[in-house]
Formats: structure tokens, C-alpha cells, sequence
């Protein structure tokens, strides 16, 4: 099953050059969601927020 899905990853991709941090914030979100302190959307938006300024603030062009 691996081996067939590997022909389907898109060769150009790249993890992100702060992937740690954005999945530390996932993690510490969706802990908090699942601790009953805001839904999975409002998670997922502060992630979202979290993750653009961060960028934004290491210099990159961020869009979304």
C-alpha cells in the first residue's frame, strides 16, 4: 500500500522550514478543543492565526 501511494505524492513537496513549531501549536489547539475550551473550528482558526504571524514574522510572504 505504501509503495503504491508514494507514486501519488507530488514530488515538488517541501515541508514547511518551521513545521516543528506549527506542529506544536496544532497539538497544544486541538488539546484544548478536546478539553471542552472551544470547538475544533475555533482550534483550528487560532492555529491558522498562530502559524501566519509566525511567518509573517520570520520574513516570509504568507497568503491565504
Amino acid at each position: 500500500i505504501f509503495k503504491d501511494s508514494s507514486a501519488m505524492v507530488d514530488p515538488s513537496f517541501q515541508w514547511s522550514p518551521f513545521q516543528d513549531y506549527a506542529d506544536q501549536i496544532l497539538m497544544e489547539e486541538l488539546s484544548t478543543a478536546a478539553a471542552g475550551q472551544g470547538s475544533l473550528v475555533e482550534a483550528i482558526d487560532r492555529v491558522q492565526e498562530q502559524i501566519v504571524a509566525f511567518a509573517s514574522e520570520q520574513g516570509f510572504t504568507v497568503s491565504t
